[in-house]
């Protein structure tokens, strides 16, 4: 078994130069994500088209890790700052995840904590819903789709 410490470490190395081989390689095949404003994302194949089209809309997404914690059930929490250009506009916000761990250090599940009403102003520029329509109009998309098929 990986460490809760290890983990983190492995978050932030993987945050430092993101990819989609290596955000996938953090995860565990049934990895389900939650985050506001977006549905479920569940399964690595829906992940791994989530992650695309955020890198779509954001192509400079840059993670900061400003804290984590380990609670006594193993619940991993990440504090970091989220950075990248959208619409032309830089941004930056507040973040907290929420991590459930395998007996392997991956992720299980993950529940994303923010505002992204922040996110607003730079969505709402002709450039940033040209962004957005570049992503797939709706980065869950995938998500939905994959609950869908998997009925």
């Amino acid at each position: 078994m990986t460490s809760p410490a290890a983990f983190v470490q492995r978050f932030a190395e993987t945050w430092a130069a993101p990819s989609l081989e290596r955000l996938d390689a953090l995860t565990n095949p049934d990895v389900c994500y939650i985050q506001p404003l977006l549905p479920e994302v569940r399964g690595r194949a829906a992940a791994g088209s989530y992650w695309r089209r955020v890198f779509t809309l954001m192509p400079d997404l840059h993670i900061d890790v400003v804290n984590s914690a380990v609670s006594a059930d193993n619940l991993v929490y990440i504090e970091f700052l989220i950075r990248g250009t959208l619409g032309g506009r830089p941004v930056t916000w507040p973040a907290v995840d929420r991590y459930e761990l395998d007996e392997l250090g991956r992720v299980r599940r993950r529940v994303l904590y923010c505002d992204s009403a922040q996110l607003l102003p730079a969505l709402l520029r002709p450039s940033g819903l040209a962004a957005v329509l570049r992503a797939g109009v709706r980065l869950g998309f995938a998500a939905v789709r994959s609950r869908w098929t998997s009925r």
